[in-house]
Order: structure tokens, then sequence, then C-alpha cells
């Protein structure tokens, strides 16, 4: 999955409103910032296989130790705990809304795992070093049903998303967010239809490249609109 790992960042605006979008745009793609980092220094191995699935031709085989059950288990966690005990050790926040910011950074991490598990073909390793797989459900082998669930996703989560904020009386803060929306929603139809990179190096730089600045355009994005305490009925 691509841009629909950003349905629960968006979503998870809701659960803490005090929570810049930008860090849980970084949570919620974390496994993949782990992934191509992996992948850059030969840790874990993907290819492109044309016609691998009708919606990507990238065949993940080797990924224990960002996308194995049990790693993104220990990133999620570990994400809680750097957060909790590390970066808002001296905040002036309450003990529970530091753990509520925490907890939602790890559950972003990890249910990135999930939503991998609907779309892609590949068999997921429980946990690294053994034979123990789950095979995902492969959605991406029907393009408009891969491309429909992603896009789908993502609009859930920003249905949460603007009824947790509002806007301010000026175009950034009025449409800005919305404009970003429509570009990722561009981008997840175009994907499909783009050649192969050139090489896996390549991709994977242009995979970190392209989530550090969706992170940094969210937290600037977000930044312009204000939280606001309404139930959704």
């Amino acid at each position: 999955m691509f841009i629909g790992h950003y349905c629960i960042a968006f979503a998870l605006k809701k659960y803490d409103k005090k929570l810049n979008l930008g860090f849980l745009f970084i949570a919620a793609q974390l496994l993949d910032f782990a992934f191509f980092f992996f992948a850059i220094f030969g840790i874990e191995h993907m290819r492109f296989v044309p016609g691998f699935t009708e919606t990507s031709s990238l065949e993940v085989y080797f990924a224990p130790y960002s996308h194995s059950l049990l790693a993104a288990g220990i990133w999620a966690i570990g994400t809680y705990l750097v957060v909790r005990y590390l970066f808002l050790k001296n905040s002036d926040e309450s003990e529970v809304n530091k753990s509520k910011t925490a907890l939602a950074l790890g559950i972003a991490v990890f249910v990135h795992i999930l939503l991998d598990l609907l779309v892609h073909a590949v068999e997921f390793t429980l946990i690294p070093g053994t034979d123990y797989k789950v095979k995902g459900l492969g959605l991406w082998d029907y393009l408009f049903i891969g491309m429909a669930l992603e896009i789908s996703v993502l609009l859930i989560g920003c249905f949460f998303y603007f009824k947790s904020t509002t806007s301010e009386d000026n175009f950034v803060s009025k449409y800005g967010m919305l404009l970003f929306i429509i570009y990722l929603v561009f981008m997840a139809i175009l994907a499909p239809f783009l050649p192969d990179p050139i090489d896996t190096i390549t991709f994977s730089i242009t995979g970190l490249t392209f989530f550090t600045l969706f992170s940094l355009i969210a937290f600037w994005l977000d930044r312009k609109r204000n939280p606001v305490d309404v139930e959704i009925s």
C-alpha cells in the first residue's frame, strides 16, 4: 500500500488533536522508511517482476526486519517508548497526554503492516529467522479493487481529520490540506501506470525522498489548522 497508509495518520488526529499530522505521517510510513534504508544497504531485498500483480510489479521478497509481524510490533513498541520516555520526557504535558501521544504514534506504526496484508501478494514472515509466514490477501492482483481500497481508506481517515480540525480565514488553511489530499489521490491513480524504476536503489532513494516531503507538507499544513472538540455523531 502507498498513500493508503496515511489513512491512520489522518484518523488518529481525532484521538490526539495536539499531535501534529506530520509526526503521524512519519509513524505511518516508518516501516517503509526502515525498509528503503535497509534495501539501500543490502540488508533487505526487493525486485521488479513485470506482471507480478496488476497494480505493482514490486516484489518484496526479503524484509523480516521491517515487515514481519513481530518486527512491526517491535517497531511500534519502540516508537512508543522512545517518544514517551525520551522525546516527551521533559514536556510540560500531563503524564496521560504524554502516553496518549506516544500510543497514537505506536498505533500508526503497527497499522502499516495490517494495511500491507490487505494488498500484498507476498508471504509475510511472522517471526524473523523462522518459516512461519502469513500470506497477504493480494488485492493488488486486482487493479481497480486495489486502487479503490487505497483511496477509500485514505478518504475515511481524512473524514475524521476534517471533523477534528477547523480552518482559519486564509487560502492555505481552508484549501491547502484538501489540495494535498487530492494530490495524494492523484498519485495513487497514477502509480500503477508508471514505468518501473531503473533499479531498486533509485526506487528506495525516491521513496525516502517522497515520504520525507509528504511528512513535511503535512506538518506545515496541519499547523495552519486548529483542533476542535466536536464529537462525531
